[in-house]
């Protein structure tokens, strides 16, 4: 099979244990678009934080971010597909209920009630400035990408699914053993490579995706061929065509030497 896209997860994926991406790599990327395979990162990130994050690239990939939320292509074009400040208002009513920490983003700047310890779990923090809030029930900001929940207790699995039941109109998943991610229903990894590769007129089938968490798992069961680096979530590694022996980057460039270079 000749692949025409690849697409990879960000953090835990194509980023190192440090949260870099290594230059071998950069160029291993480089390389793909330079040969006419086009690239996609796929990632919960900000979009901002992804170019801080790829500064080593010389050629620009297409950025999936926010879950798939915001797609940004090379040459410009955009596709969006925010949640609305009513739907941030609500869901800001059902964490203060449950005590479950919450932040969003706007304009390069990360909104959050608490600058805590479960604020800076967002590794966008790093990139971005933080602006506090006095309450989610009355925000009035602009649309945004994506909400962000943390929880370090043993009830965020319940939380997510009581998440999930009151807001059946919105993506929720739990991305790592304290996170959750919430965005529109529509704007998951998957979706969003599917919007790309019809506008390229490519099909699944020729479409390397890699991943690491249980939010790769739509793009890794859409794609034509669905991997997983060393240090994925079983369940990922059980529903993937193939399970890398590398993990976070190793894995990455070891998928694109296999089958694609």
């Amino acid at each position: 099979m000749v692949y025409r896209l690849f697409a990879t997860d960000l953090d835990g994926t194509l980023l190192n244990r440090e949260k870099v991406l290594p230059d071998h790599l950069s160029e291993m990327l480089d390389d793909l678009i330079e040969s006419g395979i086009h690239v996609v990162l796929a990632t919960g990130r900000m979009t901002e934080s992804v170019f801080r994050l790829i500064e080593s690239m010389e050629f620009r990939p297409i950025i999936i971010s926010f879950q798939g939320a915001h797609i940004s292509f090379p040459d410009g074009n955009e596709v969006r597909n925010f949640l609305s400040t009513e739907k941030i208002r609500d869901i800001g009513a059902f964490c203060k209920k449950y005590n479950l920490h919450m932040h969003t983003y706007g304009d390069g700047k990360i909104y959050s009630v608490d600058v805590n310890e479960l604020l800076y779990r967002d590794p966008d923090t790093k990139f971005s400035t933080i602006e506090v809030i006095e309450d989610f029930t009355v925000f009035d900001k602009e649309p945004t990408g994506k909400i962000f929940c943390v929880r370090k207790t043993e009830d965020i699995d319940e939380l997510t699914k009581l998440l999930a039941e009151e807001f059946p109109d919105l993506y929720v998943v739990k991305s790592s053993k304290d996170l959750i991610e919430i965005t529109e229903l529509k704007a998951n990894k998957s979706n969003a490579l599917d919007t790309v590769v019809k506008r390229l007129n490519i099909s699944p089938c020729e479409v390397v995706a890699i991943g690491d968490g249980l939010n790769d798992l739509p793009m890794i069961e859409w794609a034509g061929l669905g991997l997983a680096v060393g240090n994925a979530h079983p369940v990922l590694k059980s529903r993937s065509n193939a399970v890398m022996d590398g993990e976070y980057s190793e894995g990455v460039a070891e998928a694109i030497r296999k089958y694609l270079l």
